[in-house]
């Protein structure tokens, strides 16, 4: 509820002001508006169409014309969802009150449809207005959120934030000292300010970028252009592209003429290779209307009297090409006085793009490019770790169909990987290691929310015969490394089984091993180096390969589905399919080998 209010008191506040002023309006000047009505539109224009009463034909064409009208009205906003403003809402239901009250009071002759008695029957404007009403309905149905049929969706998307009080990473403060500073730049001399935003990938950039605009928003002396040039079509196409989306923002506070068109023009000519004068030295060619558009743009941009903000994010979904072009573009041809570029991009990422296009110290070329980076602070584990509990906690409670028995085991186990609490047994060390690559992996919500929409899918539907902290590895498993996942998945050359009291195990092989059924020797399996399994000896990386083994060590008894792990053989296919009780392993193996 207060999130809310905070996104529509104000909203709300605006639109009963102005219900309310036109309802006083209404009731001071009635008496006015109906005479200037009669007077004008009644007596001079619409008594020169009355007639009495329309023909068979053209009742029958009017009922048609007007159904199929309500028809499409209807499926369009009812389907669609579409939401009207209260106050245009209201202005409908005026209209359409008015015109009842003057319709029941006989207040003017109207062309009635075609009817065999002398009654007055229907008139032609009942069904317009009629029309009207329904579709009154369904905009306030809208508004309301009144849909008793919406569908539960288990799979969550992942979307910038636009309301700074939304943020989950705790950093509220920052931002607002980090936009305050930023909107006090006005650098009006006569090149173009760069501020970079260098953060990873799904670190909030454009959430930042967002909170920026509604706060810049508020500015009538600023001009906001966003630009994303992933939707480009190509390279090619970027610079004007660019240019064009800065036209049209800019056109609509000062005359722009042919200008950018021109610019853009030369410049694509410029470097088309089909120019031949694109390889001649450029003293000998000395391109002057290329340079007095550049002016040109440059006086445009001072007489709009207005500071401009040029966001371009999606840098870092570019390829190299692009990203070498758009970065050339922001600080050589887009280079005009009193504009302020504010660019997120992963550094990293930029880097090896730059480095790509044969330029021998990208670290030196970005600093020509940006007058100033910044970085968002870093998210803190606990924020991570409480977002990921918060949202497979509500899972649990509200997405299965479990037991209360159930509930209770998979809270207590994610609350035990989560914030590496709670057991203290012999499991303690798959769970604490489960804690450390969890959160290693997952380093955002973005993060978090594509690994929550993979493990939903399966974990909706074998919740009841898996082992929780397995399925979590192998989901980390197959999210990090999908070879590995997949050996595991299609063939059984890299495991054994041999047998306890419980049934048959699956332990990691080496080659040479032969089947045995004493537990001390899959003990002893277990007990190997990394080195010696056929299926981690070429792993450099030692989380995978601690990974692996964790897997294929078994639980304690006492620990909630500990009979459900996957080294028991019984149980193998369920972390690799959709349903109860399908496949058996082998069969799985037939099946991919096309047997």
């Amino acid at each position: 509820m207060e999130k809310w209010f905070s996104e529509k008191t104000d909203y709300i506040i605006k639109e009963l002001v102005k219900i309310l002023l036109t309802v006083l309006i209404f009731s001071l000047a009635s008496q006015w508006l109906f005479n200037t009505f009669n007077n004008y539109l009644v007596d001079k224009v619409l008594n020169l169409f009355y007639k009495e009463k329309l023909s068979l034909l053209e009742t029958l064409l009017t009922f048609l014309l007007s159904f199929y009208t309500l028809y499409l009205l209807v499926v369009k906003y009812a389907n669609t969802v579409y939401k009207l403003r209260f106050f245009t809402i209201f202005l409908m239901f005026f209209c359409t009150v008015v015109y009842f009250l003057c319709r029941f009071n006989n207040l003017y002759s109207y062309t009635r449809i075609f009817t065999a008695s002398n009654s007055n029957g229907i008139a032609f404007l009942d069904v317009p207005f009629f029309l009207l009403s329904t579709i009154i309905l369904v905009f306030i149905i809208n508004r309301l959120n009144f849909n008793l049929s919406k569908p539960e969706n288990d799979l969550i998307i992942d979307l910038p934030l636009e309301i700074m009080k939304d943020d989950e990473y705790d950093r509220t403060e920052v931002y607002e000292g980090l936009i305050d500073q930023i909107i006090e730049i006005n650098f009006q001399e006569k090149k173009s300010f760069c501020l970079g935003i260098a953060n990873s990938w799904g670190e909030g950039k454009t959430s930042f970028l967002n909170f920026l605009e509604n706060r810049l928003s508020s500015d009538t002396n600023t001009i906001i252009i966003k630009f994303n040039p992933w939707l480009s079509i190509n390279s090619d196409n970027l610079t004007l592209d660019f240019f064009q989306t800065f036209n049209i923002e800019l056109s609509k506070y000062v005359y722009t003429g042919s200008d950018f068109r021109k610019y853009a023009n030369n410049l694509t000519a410029i470097n088309s290779v089909y120019n031949p004068f694109k390889y001649l030295p450029n003293s000998w060619i000395g391109d002057k209307s290329h340079q007095k558009s550049f002016e040109d743009i440059n006086e445009t941009i001072r007489k709009s009297g207005k500071r401009i903000f040029v966001f371009i994010d999606d840098l870092d979904r570019l390829d190299n090409k692009e990203v070498f072009n758009l970065l050339r573009t922001v600080r050589n041809t887009a280079n005009f006085g009193n504009v302020h570029f504010v660019v997120p991009f992963d550094k990293s990422y930029v880097i090896n793009a730059i480095r790509e296009n044969k330029i021998d110290k990208p670290d030196e070329y970005i600093k020509k490019i940006f007058d100033v980076e910044i970085v968002l602070p870093p998210i803190p584990k606990y924020i991570i770790q409480n977002i990921f509990f918060s949202l497979f906690r509500d899972l649990f409670i509200n997405k299965l169909k479990t037991t209360k028995e159930q509930l209770d085991g998979f809270l207590e186990q994610l609350n035990s990987i989560v914030y590496d609490s709670g057991h203290v047994t012999s499991h303690r060390k798959k769970y604490s290691f489960l804690n450390t690559i969890l959160f290693k992996v997952l380093k955002n919500k973005r993060d978090i929310l594509r690994f929550y929409n993979a493990f939903v899918l399966i974990l909706k539907v074998n919740y009841s015969w898996t082992y929780f902290p397995d399925l979590l590895i192998l989901e980390i498993l197959k999210m990090n490394d999908k070879d590995i996942y997949r050996a595991l998945f299609e063939n059984d050359h890299y495991l054994n089984s041999a047998s306890d009291d419980n049934g048959r195990l699956y332990y990691l092989l080496k080659e040479g091993d032969e089947e045995n059924d004493t537990l001390d020797f899959v003990e002893q399996v277990m007990a190997r180096k990394k080195d010696e399994y056929v299926i981690i000896d070429r792993i450099d990386d030692e989380d995978i390969t601690r990974l692996i083994k964790d897997l294929f060590s078994l639980p304690d008894e006492d620990d909630f589905m500990a009979k459900f792990g996957i080294a028991y053989q019984s149980n193998f296919a369920n972390y690799f399919q959709y349903r109860e009780n399908g496949i058996k392993f082998n069969d799985i193996d037939d099946f991919l080998n096309g047997e």
